[in-house]
């Protein structure tokens, strides 16, 4: 590989990492939006977790690079630790465990929709774990651990549903890129 084609390859991943960034965020406020109309408790996590875990899955698919969850990650936890640094540890814990999970993967075809999966249901408990050391047990004496158990698990099926999409549309996009350069 040529030094020109090198930078252009981190030219196209800085990019990529920006643009997955920004739907991140923009769709994250609509989707804050949405979760205040279900007076159900948790519901902002469960429909977050679900919306990151399609974009997460589509990145996966769409651009091979390697870490590409994890860079997206540190991108998005430096922006929202200005928010609060809480929210940056939690998505840097959830980045690199949904990372390892997916890295542990052999099988490509399956890899987005496991780091989906993973993704929302440890988006979940880091909050969980993070609001611990935020509030005490507080949360943990009123919540019974089965509550916890079937959040986790809700956000993992909602989360293998957002990957599943993210693969869909990672494919087809690819497929679009690949139609219009030919």
């Amino acid at each position: 590989m040529t030094e020109q084609e090198k930078v252009h390859q981190n030219t196209s991943e800085i990019t990529h990492i920006g643009m997955s960034v920004a739907l991140l965020i923009a769709g994250g406020v609509f989707v804050i939006f949405l979760s205040r109309f279900f007076p159900i408790p948790g519901t902002k996590y469960l429909l977050m977790g679900t919306y990151i875990s399609l974009i997460m899955s589509a990145m996966a698919y769409l651009f091979p690079t390697t870490h590409i969850v994890l860079k997206i990650n540190v991108v998005l936890a430096a922006i929202l630790s200005m928010v609060t640094i809480y929210m940056g540890i939690a998505i840097l814990i959830t980045g690199l465990s949904a990372e390892l999970i997916g890295s542990l993967l052999i099988n490509k075809s399956s890899r987005g929709i496991a780091i989906g999966m993973s993704y929302a249901g440890f988006t979940v408990l880091t909050s969980l774990i993070i609001s611990k050391f935020i509030i005490g047990d507080a949360l943990f004496a009123v919540v019974d651990g089965r509550w916890i158990l079937i959040t986790v698990s809700l956000a993992s099926i909602l989360g293998g549903i957002g990957g599943f999409a993210g693969k869909t549309i990672g494919i087809r996009v690819k497929f679009a890129l690949n139609k219009e350069i030919k």
